[in-house]
């Protein structure tokens, strides 16, 4: 159960029916439909207690249902976001990572190449010395 205090009524209302809305949209619900027929007459009655709730002289459970679902759907597209958000992160850290390689690659390299420079100036200079004593 969420935090109350602060909470109106209707603020708790639409809370349980958030969390009965977030268990109904499971793409593989693993209850069967015993359960998820329950889920939904639970949620439907919790939207008529909202929507009694809102105006009690007209309530308008369609309403409710329908906000319920942009509800869920804002919900889950800011899921989506977050974890847009992380999923972008790791790949800059795992691109730093890799570029920070290849810059030690590079580096590798470069001294590998001013190695064989060197033993090569080296062998030119014995071959020189030996040209001339020879």
């Amino acid at each position: 159960m969420s935090q109350v205090a602060g909470k109106s009524l209707l603020d708790l209302m639409w809370e349980h029916l958030d969390r009965l809305m977030d268990e109904l949209m499971v793409p593989a619900h693993e209850g069967g439909e015993e359960e998820l027929a329950e889920l939904r007459g639970e949620a439907r009655g919790w939207a008529e207690a909202i929507a009694i709730t809102t105006d009690p002289y007209a309530p308008l459970v369609d309403a409710v249902r329908e906000e319920a679902m942009e509800r869920w759907e804002t919900r889950e597209a800011e899921a989506l976001r977050g974890l847009a958000d992380r999923l972008e992160k790791a790949l800059d850290q795992e691109e730093t990572k890799l570029r920070k390689a290849n810059e030690r690659s590079s580096i590798h390299q470069q001294i590998k190449r001013e190695i064989s420079e060197e033993r090569a100036a080296r062998r030119e200079a014995r071959r020189v010395r030996r040209s001339r004593n020879g």
